[in-house]
């Protein structure tokens, strides 16, 4: 835990430096997933505290933490840990503020593989620069990625790809809007991987902020609350709205 004396005085330091009547801070985020929802309604919450407002540029999934690597975008909403090494630019801030489960869906098979390395003998289906999914399929017999989830699904749904790796909230509401109800999410998941935060190296005096912000969000439970009601929200609605999100 940090003190909160300390913990105090740091964040009004940084206010002293970026005002509310600042420029918004510019996140990059990957297109048309869910989890940007999730992710957008948490560091709102954090950056908030700081009194620092966020807009949004949201592209193809690899694109985007390039954009954010290269310093066109102040941060990138949220990613696997193992992006790091290839970004050298972005600062991952220290605190799992989401995860993601990683799970297979089929409309052929009622059973699959329990590892990764279970893919051998199939045909697999991922959306390209989806790092946790790419990585998770350079097992598979064959791997075939896509630009857009619902192509992907309405493949799947034809059988001409055994599984696709995705994580299971996105899979799942792909799915209620296409309407495939023969297609299953396969239990038990693959695996449950955190999420972070990543600012890039020139926001190194914020960075240290939000770890403290991000640190205490968890341990008062705020995180995970946020994030069980963004999902709850999402999976109840007829037309979720699967983009970065802004309230303020």
């Amino acid at each position: 835990m940090i003190p909160t004396k300390l913990w105090l005085l740091s964040v009004t330091l940084l206010l002293t430096t970026h005002t509310a009547s600042s420029k918004p801070l510019v996140i990059a985020c990957p297109e048309n997933l869910p989890i940007i929802t999730v992710g957008s309604k948490i560091i709102e919450h954090a950056y908030a505290k700081l009194g620092i407002t966020l807009s949004y540029r949201a592209l193809p999934a690899k694109r985007s933490i390039q954009y954010a690597n290269e310093g066109k975008a102040d941060g990138e909403l949220l990613r696997v840990a193992s992006f790091a090494p290839d970004y050298p630019n972005l600062i991952k801030i220290p605190v799992a503020i989401s995860y993601l489960e990683q799970s297979l869906f089929s409309a052929t098979h009622k059973h699959g593989p329990s590892t990764c390395r279970g893919l051998s003998a199939y045909r697999v289906g991922v959306i390209r620069g989806v790092k946790h999914a790419e990585t998770c399929a350079q097992h598979a017999k064959e791997v075939i990625r896509y630009n857009d989830m619902n192509q992907m699904m309405r493949v799947l749904n034809t059988g001409r790809i055994d599984f696709v790796i995705s994580g299971k909230v996105t899979a799942s509401l792909r799915l209620n809007g296409l309407g495939l109800s023969n297609i299953n999410a396969l239990e038990p998941p693959l695996s449950r991987a955190p999420l972070y935060h990543y600012l890039n190296k020139k926001h190194q005096a914020l960075a240290s902020q939000l770890h403290g912000i991000f640190l205490a969000m968890h341990n008062s439970g705020e995180l995970e609350k946020i994030r069980e009601d963004t999902v709850t929200a999402l999976l109840a609605s007829p037309s979720p709205d699967m983009t970065c999100l802004s309230d303020r």
